[in-house]
Parts: structure tokens; C-alpha cells; sequence
């Protein structure tokens, strides 16, 4: 069983990786913003440890979760207002953010990392993406979200085993407020 914090663990992919996380065994810790709806997750709450607080007070999370020091950490949390997202300084906030929330949770012992990244860090293609895909960020959105992934991925051979990232691609599904319709898919040629 893995100390596992997460956060953004109330939204839409992360309602549903601690959900698996629950059932995988992990020992699992939420960090909420103070005004983050819960209703995601339901039932779950009850078993998992829930921080309040902000990534930007690294320093007051882990000690509210003393002596449970994370072993894991899964990094959704970022700026999402759908409305302004892209083109938002509220992004540059989050990469400060970030990248001292991460090392400081190196420094406490953590040792593994998934941090969530897009995939509007790809460069436009007419051609299937794949991770090997050129990247090239064009919004204020997504050029922040890349230097996490690539810091952690320089840092892979310090770390135990543990993926580089994720990027995601446009989502929609059950708990998702917005119901965006899925994206097109290309027809084989």
C-alpha cells in the first residue's frame, strides 16, 4: 500500500484515478482548495485523508499531513476556468506553484510522480500524435504545463520507477459537468 496525495483529486480525472487508487489499496490524501466542491467523489471522502489548502502552501500541507508523509504524488491541480483558460496569467501562478510544490515533496521523501500535462503541448499535425509527437505550446495554458514534465523526466533517474507524465487529450464522461462532446476522429485513409 502507497501514501499516495493527490491533487485535483476532486475533478474530473482526478475523481476518477482516486477512485482506482482506493481500490488498488493505496493509502490515499486529497488536497482540496477550501471552496472545492466534493460531490465527484461521494462516498469516497470517507476514505481518504482530506488537506485543505493550496499547492502554493506546500510547506502548511505537509504539515498538516505529518506524520503521513506521501511515498507518491499524482498532480492534477491547475487553473481550469473554462472560459479563460488558455489565455490566462493565472497559469504562470500554477508553474511557480508547481515546481516548488513538487520539490518540496521531494525534499519530505517522496519519490514518485505523475504530473498531468495537455496535449496542446503538441504541435498541430494532421497526423496521429503520439508521445513522440513535436511539441510546441501555443497558449498560456499550455506552455506552462510542459516544464513540470520535463523537469520530472530529468529527474526520472533519481526518482524509483515512476511514469514522466500524462497529457491529456479533450475528455467527457459521466461526472463531467460540461458534457463536451468527444473530438472527431480522422477516418483511416
Amino acid at each position: 500500500m502507497t501514501r499516495t496525495l493527490v491533487t485535483g483529486g476532486a475533478g474530473f480525472i482526478g475523481s476518477h484515478l482516486v477512485r482506482d487508487l482506493l481500490a488498488g489499496g493505496h493509502d490515499v490524501a486529497l488536497l482540496v482548495r477550501p471552496t472545492t466542491s466534493l460531490h465527484r467523489l461521494g462516498d469516497v471522502t470517507s476514505a481518504v485523508r482530506l488537506v485543505e489548502g493550496e499547492v502554493a502552501e506546500a510547506a502548511a500541507v505537509l504539515a498538516a499531513l505529518a506524520p503521513w508523509t506521501p511515498e507518491a504524488c499524482a498532480h492534477l491541480a491547475w487553473f481550469s476556468d473554462p472560459k479563460t483558460y488558455l489565455r490566462s496569467r493565472e497559469n504562470l501562478a500554477e508553474l511557480t506553484a508547481s515546481l516548488s510544490f513538487l520539490s518540496q515533496l521531494m525534499d519530505s521523501g517522496c519519490g514518485r510522480f505523475l504530473v498531468t500535462g495537455t496535449c496542446a503541448e503538441y504541435a498541430p499535425s494532421d497526423e496521429p500524435m503520439t508521445e513522440r509527437s513535436p511539441q510546441d505550446p501555443r497558449t498560456l495554458y499550455s506552455a506552462p504545463k510542459l516544464p513540470p514534465l520535463i523537469l520530472l523526466d530529468q529527474l526520472a533517474p533519481q526518482s524509483p520507477s515512476r511514469p514522466p507524465g500524462a497529457r491529456a487529450f479533450p475528455l467527457s464522461g459521466p461526472s463531467d459537468p460540461r458534457q463536451r462532446p468527444a473530438p472527431p476522429r480522422r477516418r483511416p485513409p
